[in-house]
């Protein structure tokens, strides 16, 4: 079985969590002594990253835009004109779509492929339609209530398209719908822990890189995005000067806007801020970027840093008293046990496979709303005995050896 060739297929364009479990899943696998792997990426861009971190054999997959998937997730709304209007040329080019990949897998001619993302959709038609055997890794909730006929499709689609669905909570796998096929395993992310917590360094040199002294520390490894709630934790360090704030990823841009483009960005941050006031709206969202902007570079804050891009994260979170994730989009995120594998106790937004996978008060704490006073709140209520809560998870659920033999048995059966 382990000579037999398995097909990866990622879909992101950028460096996190998907990307990074699939490399831990590559590398577990070559462990097991899996010597037959290849990731086929949708954007080239990745391809050097699963090359050097993986050491794995990359090529391309045709995927355009990969909007069709979000929207029957619940990641993106036909609300949006621009998604209204990208969904339906991916309908109308899905045939042509198709029979590319047809072509390429026909290539490849692999015993297995492993989707690496639930958005995936035309990809596990072009699979179905060669008769491969298929792994559809779910990494997402799916998005909606309970009689959601978007969500209940979706969720219909990928129970019935995949020969064996991994989905990476219970959450996860709840929001797919009733596992009519038995053909849905739980197997949680993982991560190698001993290798992880070595690759921390040393804690002081790493404070005297970001000039912290006695000060508390909490990270976010979110960057700018209004999914990792980056204005929220802005407002929260501008409310507690005596606490240090890092935030690893994407860096806000400092730019130039004309006289009018700034009072009409102003105008609509106006507008949201009366519109969450009163719950009509529940997030920030319009303009983001631009009001992440304005807050960093118009706010002197000496208490948070944007610290860029990062290819190890555990130095970081080894000098934290709490990691931060204030998520707004359903789903398990990947710090969370990164920072129990360190000990560190966590502080996360409620919502759906965030707050269900996180015992309150045990090994991090849940916010009693999704906002920032909540968020200080949370932070206030953290105790460093939590992060020894989250270690005993960690060692239970996130364990490398343990969660590749299952993925592996996975493949058993369908071999």
């Amino acid at each position: 079985m382990r000579s037999k060739k398995i097909s990866f297929i990622h879909h992101g364009r950028v460096i996190g969590g998907a990307p990074t479990s699939l490399k831990n899943t590559i590398v577990g696998l070559k462990n097991e002594g899996f010597t037959n792997l290849k990731i086929l990426c949708a954007f080239p861009d990745m391809k050097p990253f699963f090359e050097k971190e993986a050491g794995v054999g990359t090529g391309d997959i045709y995927s355009p835009h990969l909007v069709v998937g979000r929207v029957f997730v619940g990641l993106a709304s036909l609300a949006s004109l621009r998604t209204f209007i990208y969904f339906w040329l991916e309908i109308l080019k899905a045939p042509y779509t198709i029979w590319r990949q047809i072509q390429r897998l026909k290539s490849e001619k692999p015993d297995i492929i492993h989707l690496n993302s639930s958005i995936l959709f035309i990809a596990a038609i072009s699979a179905k339609w060669l008769g491969i055997p298929l792994v559809w890794h779910v990494r997402e909730v799916l998005i909606g209530g309970k009689w959601n006929l978007r969500k209940r499709f979706a969720g219909w689609f990928i129970r019935s398209l995949a020969d064996r669905v991994i989905c990476i909570s219970e959450v996860e796998a709840k929001s797919l719908g009733r596992d009519t096929k038995g053909n849905l395993s739980v197997v949680y992310n993982f991560i190698d822990l001993e290798k992880f917590a070595q690759s921390c360094g040393d804690a002081e040199s790493e404070k005297e890189r970001y000039d912290i002294r006695d000060q508390k520390v909490y990270v976010s490894l979110g960057g700018v995005s209004f999914r990792k709630g980056t204005v929220e934790i802005i407002h929260a360090a501008k409310k507690m000067p005596e606490a240090h704030f890092l935030i690893a990823g994407t860096y806000p841009e400092k730019t130039s806007h004309s006289y009018f483009k700034k009072k009409m960005i102003g105008f609509y941050h106006a507008l949201e801020d009366v519109l969450i006031q009163y719950k009509i709206k529940d997030i920030y969202s319009w303009y983001y970027n631009q009001r992440v902007e304005f807050l960093y570079f118009g706010t002197e804050l000496e208490n948070l840093k944007f610290v860029g891009k990062l290819d190890n994260v555990a130095p970081l979170i080894n000098i934290c008293d709490a990691l931060i994730f204030a998520g707004r989009t359903p789903h398990f995120p990947r710090p969370v046990y990164e920072a129990w594998a360190l000990k560190k106790p966590v502080v996360v937004f409620d919502m759906e496979g965030v707050g269900d996978n996180v015992s309150d008060g045990i090994d991090g704490v849940v916010c009693k709303s999704n906002d920032t006073d909540g968020l200080i709140d949370a932070i206030k209520s953290v105790k460093p005995e939590m992060g020894e809560g989250g270690y005993q998870k960690a060692l239970e659920k996130f364990d490398m050896e343990k969660n590749v033999k299952k993925i592996v048995g996975v493949y058993g059966e369908l071999l």
